[in-house]
């Protein structure tokens, strides 16, 4: 279970979040939305470990996360962030070794090289294991950094749960590799994973996520179930006209933009 209570983030002179709680539970695909400025990838960093709250308190398993426990809880816990900059050339299987890299000292072993093709092969990148991954399109490396941290959470931890947190993991493939990548955040929920990510995309969002928490204006509007997700939220969240379309694959949004009269 991942728990956040109170959370205030101040930077600068700009408060980005407010007051937010919730609950995260393992065995259910959780994804964060909200129009652009809402403070989601900063909410994601905060209960990442990457960015300490200016108040408030993040749990792990009912543990309280501290700055000396993030090396530790990189074991259990991987983070996908946005644009990863790497500035130097390296092969795409080192990248994704790097995941690894908590659970050895100085050289990897069989076990670790095993899983990192695994991970390579689940997101249909093992053909570019040799490739130089600064070479790679945009959408290709965001599949390579979800392979190293696939590969850093792939086996179950000694006690308690694994955390996999993706902050706006699809923004750059195409619709194939999108339903392939969420396809694959889901089924790491079914397995026990506490996971977590970040879209902009509502329709895809609908058709995998379990649950959905909805910001704005850096607070917390709304943590509900996906079948309990109406029009009149998402028209209040989007500030823009929202109607749900019955499909064959659940309700998608059609948002209706009127333009002003000149």
């Amino acid at each position: 279970m991942l728990e956040v209570a109170d959370i205030h983030c101040r930077l600068g002179h700009r408060t980005i979040l407010h007051d937010i709680s919730a609950r995260f539970a393992p065995g259910l695909f959780h994804v964060i939305l909200g129009p652009n400025g809402s403070g989601k990838s900063t909410f994601l960093k905060i209960f990442s470990g990457d960015l300490r709250p200016t108040q408030g308190v993040v749990r792990y398993d009912g543990r309280p996360l501290e700055p000396g426990h993030v090396p530790a809880l990189a074991r259990v816990r991987a983070v996908m962030s946005q644009s990863p900059d790497i500035q130097f050339p390296l092969p795409v299987a080192d990248i994704v070794m790097m995941g690894r890299y908590p659970h050895f000292n100085l050289t990897p072993t069989a076990r670790d090289r095993a899983i990192c093709a695994e991970a390579m092969e689940a997101v249909s990148i093992a053909g570019l294991a040799a490739r130089d991954y600064q070479t790679l399109s945009g959408g290709e490396k965001q599949r390579v950094q979800f392979a190293r941290a696939l590969s850093q959470v792939w086996e179950p931890a000694p006690t308690g749960n694994r955390f996999l947190f993706l902050d706006e993991p699809i923004s750059s493939l195409d619709i194939r590799y999108q339903h392939q990548f969420l396809h694959l955040a889901r089924e790491q929920a079914s397995q026990g994973l506490v996971v977590i990510a970040v879209l902009h995309e509502l329709n895809i969002a609908l058709q995998y996520a379990d649950t959905l928490l909805f910001m704005k204006a850096g607070r917390l509007v709304a943590h509900i179930p996906t079948i309990d997700v109406n029009a009149a939220l998402l028209t209040a969240i989007y500030d823009i006209p929202v109607h749900l379309i019955p499909t064959p694959f659940g309700p998608s949004p059609l948002a209706v933009y009127h333009p002003p009269v000149i």
